[in-house]
Formats: structure tokens, C-alpha cells, sequence
């Protein structure tokens, strides 16, 4: 009896491959790759976005295309609203956008008595705009754990709907160090955050660098042939999505319209007055001027708490209004006078 061999066409084993790569790229497989791996790298970064925050914050975290938002942040046509109140993108004056990460959100003010609190009065930010005054809005985007990479992406959404004459950023120590992407895992009731690894398991003899550059499908096949087969597997260094350094963030918030002032908020540790040669090493290859703000020993009187050589109370904040004030104010120009009064 004569054998019958199965003849596929050419043209429908194109079409039955390009399914096949159309349905990877819809289910995103690549995406599925990067969670998992970072999932079983188990690097979390310890943050933890709960769904319970304001309504909508998921639908602004995808229409700015960032990682995660402040809880209370909402996004409308018009404006957001924020802790430090709402930015109107239809503001008559010039627009300040202040952006920082939590030495910028956290004070922990006490009182007579009990802590009072991370209060937005107290932050740089809103003092800022109480010396501007109300001819010029300051608007807010800052929150815990936030990268340069963060201000970048932030920026990058914000900057067409506000148009901001002038941009200010705080750094601090952690943020001279390179921050891998972070890959966000939907937990049910929560969004936790974990660290994005450079590496993928591939079967090395059925590894082929053209067709893994352009196939999600050839991807993933060959990331589950190599788990199913570690004995066999090798490992490639691949190029992270997002992945950019704290010189590029720099560079691109440069590049947008508007002004930019990079402020660094040193240690507060008396041990570790010499300013970080990093700072410098960062404003050279980004080309960004890096302002550090002054402050006199002993640095221990601004910390938000005796244990904290980060975070800065309220008296750290008025320092780092004093570094900012004569920045901005040259930015912005003199302000203009008011319909009938005098030269």
C-alpha cells in the first residue's frame, strides 16, 4: 500500500505561521515572559499599589503609560488632582510641575504631642507656592519610591497637557544608581512591584538570533522548551523594556519645552559632607546642571525622624525652598504687575 505524504502549501503554512505570530503578539506573550521571570527572580521592590485608591487610578496609570500613580491621584481633561490639590492644564499664569520621589511627599511633622503626619502644607512644594504666590500654579507629581526613569515617563505624559514653563526635580542618594524597569503583577486586591532580571533561558541549538529578535511567538516557544528542559538550557542577555539609564532620564526631561532645575538632597549625616562624586559624574554625562542643597551642620536637626538620615522635616524642606527660590524666580522672570499699579 502506497504511503500518502502530507504536502502543506507554502503560502498556507505562511498564513498558519503569521496566525500564529498575530496571536502571540495579541496575547502578549512577551509581557507574560518578562512577569514570570521577574516573578521567579523574586527581587520585589516592596511596593505595593492597592486597588482601593481614588476611582480611575488604574485608567490614568494606563493613559500616562507609567508604572503606578500616587493612591489619590485622579486624571481629567482639565487637570489632576493630587494631595497638593488640583493642577489646572488651563491655567492662566506659568505652571511649575515639582516632581521628586518621598523626600519630596514626607515630612512627619510633630507638634506639641503626636507625630502629625506626612501633611502636603509642610513639603517643599507647597511652600514653594506660597512664596511664588498665586500668579504662578505649582503642580505636584511626586510619590514614594518614584526613579528618575518615573519622572521621565511621567513627564513625557504630562508636559502636552500642561505645558509647564519650568520643571523641578529632587534627587537623592538612590537616585544616582541605575533602577532596572519594573514589571507590575496584578495580585487581585493589589499591584506589587518587582525588579525586571536581563536575562532569558533559551535552548542554545535552537537558538537563532534573526528569527528571536522579530518572533514574540519563537519567544516564548523557546523560553518554555528551556524550562521544560533546564538540563539543556542556556542563558541570553537581553535589552529590558524601558531600559534606560539615570543620564538618559535626565537628557529627555532636558528636552522637553520649559526650563529644568535638577536639585540633589545630600545625606543627612555629618560623616558625609563632601558632595558625592556621582552627582557630578551624572550632571557631565546627562549635561543637565545638578544643584545640591545646602545644608549646614549638623544635618541631623533636619531629619524627619532621629533614625532617618533621608527624609527631611519641615526645616529641611524650607532649605530646599531657599536653594529653589532664586532658580525659579530667574527662570520665570520678574513677575507681571498688576492692572494699575505703579512702576
Amino acid at each position: 500500500m502506497r504511503r500518502r505524504t502530507l504536502i502543506v502549501p507554502p503560502l498556507t503554512l505562511v498564513a498558519l505561521l503569521a496566525a500564529v505570530e498575530i496571536s502571540a503578539r495579541v496575547m502578549d506573550l512577551d509581557q507574560l515572559q518578562h512577569e514570570s521571570i521577574a516573578v521567579a527572580a523574586g527581587k520585589s521592590l516592596g511596593e505595593t499599589w492597592h486597588q482601593g485608591g481614588a476611582e480611575g487610578w488604574l485608567e490614568a496609570v494606563e493613559a500616562l503609560n507609567v508604572d503606578y500613580l500616587p493612591d489619590d491621584f485622579r486624571l481629567e481633561s482639565g487637570g489632576f488632582h493630587s494631595r497638593w490639590g488640583f493642577c489646572d492644564f488651563d491655567f492662566e499664569g506659568p505652571s511649575i510641575l515639582a516632581m521628586g520621589d518621598s523626600t519630596t511627599r514626607q515630612t512627619m511633622t510633630t507638634g506639641d504631642g503626636p507625630r502629625a503626619g506626612d501633611l502636603s502644607e509642610h513639603t517643599w512644594p507647597r511652600l514653594l507656592s506660597k512664596r511664588l504666590g498665586p500668579a504662578v500654579q505649582v503642580c505636584v507629581a511626586a510619590e514614594n519610591g518614584y526613579h528618575p526613569r518615573d519622572l521621565s515617563k511621567l513627564l513625557d505624559a504630562l508636559q502636552p497637557r500642561l505645558e509647564p514653563a519650568m520643571v523641578v526635580a529632587l534627587l537623592c542618594e538612590n537616585d544616582l544608581s541605575e533602577l532596572s524597569p519594573r514589571v507590575r503583577v496584578d495580585r487581585g486586591d493589589a499591584y506589587v512591584f518587582y525588579r525586571a532580571v536581563p536575562h532569558r533561558m533559551v535552548l542554545p541549538s535552537l537558538y537563532w538570533y534573526p528569527l528571536y529578535a522579530s518572533s514574540e511567538a519563537y519567544r516564548f516557544t523557546l523560553w518554555r522548551l528551556a524550562l521544560a528542559m533546564p538540563d539543556r538550557a542556556g542563558e541570553i542577555e537581553v535589552r529590558l523594556r524601558d531600559a534606560f539609564g539615570v543620564d538618559e532620564a535626565l537628557r529627555r526631561m532636558d528636552d522637553q519645552p520649559g526650563a529644568l532645575s535638577v536639585f540633589y538632597l545630600p545625606p543627612l549625616d555629618d560623616s558625609r559632607l563632601d558632595l558625592d562624586s556621582r552627582v557630578g559624574e551624572l550632571a557631565q554625562r546627562s549635561g543637565v546642571d545638578i544643584r545640591a542643597v545646602e545644608l549646614s551642620p549638623p544635618r541631623a536637626e533636619f531629619r524627619r525622624t532621629d533614625e532617618d538620615p533621608v527624609h527631611i522635616n519641615v526645616l529641611g524642606h524650607l532649605r530646599v525652598v531657599d536653594a529653589m527660590l532664586p532658580v525659579v524666580r530667574a527662570a520665570l522672570g520678574p513677575p507681571e504687575a498688576e492692572p494699575g499699579s505703579q512702576p
